[in-house]
């Protein structure tokens, strides 16, 4: 079976056999070009099935006119002759009885015949029972044929009307017979001419109707083929937006029909790709926080040793001070070292801890040399005791990296400690960072013996390792690669008989920029309370208004800070910009619309008054999820928290909109706008529902 894919996808020269010579000038590049999208496909063929049909439509049409008018033409002809062949038997037989003397009757009658247009006539010519020419409308005959103009044998024994055809023509002879006796033969010539020329314009008309009807069809084809597309097109548009199963929307089935139930299927896929996901994730984190309690084990002789000496030098120091107690200015002294020594515990414990640590990945802006100095300062009694000597080449300053800073001090700790493996005599180390216009850059290069060429491709698979049993997990460089992987970055490698060099790149932090530069703040402050009848931003709390908390949250974290407020002169002292709701009485739909309206920046981070205890970790998981939402919002144990959330500008136009339509309730909005929901069970570590408890009245203080 041929179908309208198969014909798409063949060459030209075998659409058209025979044709070679002719397809040489459309190259198969053309048909190479031809769209292959189902709209496309679909527009195609109805326009090939629409092209058919009127065509065919036309013939057919066309056809059954011309034999309508072909029919009455010769109906019309057959009335005429028998009418005209009537009158011309009563003339004669009239003129055969005497009752008339025949003087240009019959000629007369034929020459009205002729001259009249609706008639058809050409010429008539009577002939006598013999044959020869009587009486005609041309008289030219007689002039030019003297001895008379006669007809061949049969005509002049016909019995029956006969018709003969001549072109476009058409010859009548009627046998004119009175009682049995044959008087003569009438020939009358019908011309067909204005009958055709009334079918060549009924044709032209229908090939313009054609035309029309075609042109139509493959307009209603497409538009058609639009509105069936338009759901496929804008569902592959979210599957293709899908990049971070962790930021993706929610799918929302929008239809009944089978589109509605791949939207139902896609969204149930994307549920089970989340789940596999997460469950990625948490192996991938295992497999991590493994590595990292492997390097700890590596660590500990050496931090053991490193914590030891400083306590050794706080015992001496007591021992000191108990023997001699009395001399203040030697108390003085030691007190200062012990102080010293608690000081360098307390930065490797910490370091430590730091490492160790096991969180969820958070990107913010780092600085890849105070990793770096961080991670050697746990490495300090392995290089001693290893012989490695650490040569720093660290540009400063040095741009911000975008990146979680205990995850790479992770991948810091793997290449060094793999560094150091490969050198079990000792050697030099060198640790490089720099930056170029995109990307923030750190090598590590050791003075090893390089990686084996047929060992290079495997090095960051999971398990592999070229360590003694015991010695290694084989999860190092996966562990890295999987690590900088995450952070949108890429690891290299060059290596040689003199050594091997590691190159980390990763994403510079966005245009340098804090992220105060990046948002605009607003503050709703409401207006009074029913409850308490005064202004709900103004009340105390723990010593401090609401609204003053709101703005000491909210003020480093943005450079474009405003309130907006019922009643704008109870605010006006507070020194920031104050704007009264745009459309009052619709509730935070409202405020969330005059915000966007007057923020100077792409995002605004709304928040209300009554939420004392929201902090800047709040508003740094909101923006780090910004660029993927119209709508960055938590979900608490009480439901969604719109008042705590970031909106972009595309917000306006749809906020404007609902309002118009006097619908004033902000999940509806929620609804019409993509929307990234942080669940704070999964960010549990990281933040709690408290912060998104809400205070009314002074009576909600104690609770």
């Amino acid at each position: 079976m041929w179908n309208f894919n198969m014909v798409l996808s063949l060459p030209m020269t075998r659409i058209l056999p025979g044709y070679e010579p002719y397809m040489r000038l459309f190259p198969d590049k053309i048909t190479a070009r031809i769209p292959r999208s189902l709209e496309a496909k679909f527009v195609g063929l109805a326009t090939i099935i629409i092209a058919g049909f009127s065509l065919l439509g036309n013939t057919w049409v066309v056809y059954l006119y011309q034999n309508q008018i072909l029919m009455n033409g010769d109906l019309r002809a057959a009335q005429l002759a028998q009418t005209t062949a009537s009158g011309i038997i009563n003339t004669l037989l009239y003129e055969e009885l005497g009752l008339i003397h025949e003087g240009g009757l019959i000629e007369n009658e034929m020459k009205d015949l002729v001259e009249k247009d609706n008639t058809h006539v050409k010429r008539m010519n009577l002939y006598d029972g013999t044959g020869h020419l009587h009486y005609t409308s041309e008289y030219s005959q007689f002039a030019n044929h003297s001895p008379g103009v006669r007809l061949t044998p049969p005509f002049t024994r016909l019995v029956r009307d006969t018709v003969i055809w001549k072109g476009r023509d058409y010859e009548y002879y009627l046998p004119l017979h009175i009682y049995g006796k044959q008087m003569g033969v009438l020939q009358i010539v019908f011309s067909r001419q204005q009958d055709f020329i009334r079918i060549a314009r009924f044709r032209h008309v229908m090939l313009w109707v054609s035309l029309v009807v075609f042109i139509t069809g493959v307009i209603l084809a497409f538009i058609i083929a639009r509105t069936l597309a338009r759901p496929i097109k804008d569902l592959a548009g979210q599957m293709a937006s899908v990049r971070d199963l962790s930021r993706a929307a929610p799918v929302r089935v929008t239809r009944g029909d089978e589109i509605g139930v791949l939207q139902k299927s896609f969204g149930q896929m994307l549920e089970r790709l989340k789940t596999l996901d997460h469950q990625r994730e948490k192996e991938q984190q295992a497999l991590i926080q493994t590595e990292k309690l492997a390097s700890v084990g590596t660590l500990v002789s050496g931090l053991a040793h490193e914590i030891n000496n400083p306590l050794a030098g706080i015992q001496n120091c007591l021992r000191r001070i108990e023997n001699h107690p009395e001399n203040i200015e030697q108390t003085r002294k030691y007190a200062q070292l012990m102080a010293s020594a608690l000081s360098r515990i307390d930065d490797i414990v910490t370091s430590l801890l730091n490492f160790t640590r096991k969180r969820d990945m958070s990107i913010l802006p780092v600085n890849l040399n105070q990793i770096l100095d961080a991670t050697l300062n746990l490495l300090e009694m392995q290089k001693t005791a290893a012989n490695i000597r650490f040569r720093k080449r660290l540009a400063d300053p040095l741009p911000q990296a975008s990146g979680d800073a205990q995850y790479l001090s992770q991948v810091v700790m793997n290449l060094l400690l793999n560094a150091m493996d490969e050198m079990p005599e000792g050697g030099e180390i060198t640790l490089e960072t720099g930056a170029d216009e995109s990307r923030v850059f750190m090598k590590i290069r050791d003075q090893g013996s390089g990686i084996p060429k047929p060992i290079q491709h495997k090095i960051f698979d999971p398990f592999f390792t070229t360590k003694p049993t015991g010695k290694g997990t084989g999860l190092g460089l996966s562990v890295v690669h999987s690590i900088v992987e995450q952070h949108q970055g890429t690891i290299d490698f060059d290596t040689g008989p003199d050594g091997t060099t590691f190159i980390v790149a990763l994403p510079r932090y966005p245009g340098e920029h804090s992220p105060a530069s990046l948002l605009s703040g607003a503050i709703l402050a409401g207006g009074k309370s029913s409850r308490m009848g005064t202004d709900k931003a103004w009340m105390d709390f723990r010593g401090k208004p609401l609204i003053q908390r709101a703005l000491s949250v909210l003020k480093d974290y943005v450079d474009d800070l405003m309130i907006i407020a019922n009643q704008t002169t109870a605010y006006e002292e507070l020194g920031y910009p104050v704007y009264p709701d745009t459309i009052p009485g619709c509730g935070p739909l409202g405020g969330i619309y005059t915000a966007l309206q007057k923020s100077r920046r792409e995002h605004c981070l709304v928040l209300a008054c009554d939420l004392p205890f929201v902090t800047q970790k709040a508003f740094a998981l909101l923006q780090e999820r910004m660029s993927a939402a119209d709508v960055v919002l938590f979900q608490s144990e009480s439901g969604l928290e719109p008042l705590c959330a970031i909106y972009h500008q595309q917000c306006l136009p749809v906020i404007e909109q609902q309002l118009q339509q006097g619908d004033y309730k902000i999940h509806n909005f929620l609804q019409r706008v993509q929307t990234t929901i942080i669940d704070l069970r999964e960010v549990g570590d990281k933040l709690s529902s408290i912060q998104f408890t809400n205070l009314n009245s002074p009576e909600d203080i104690p609770r």
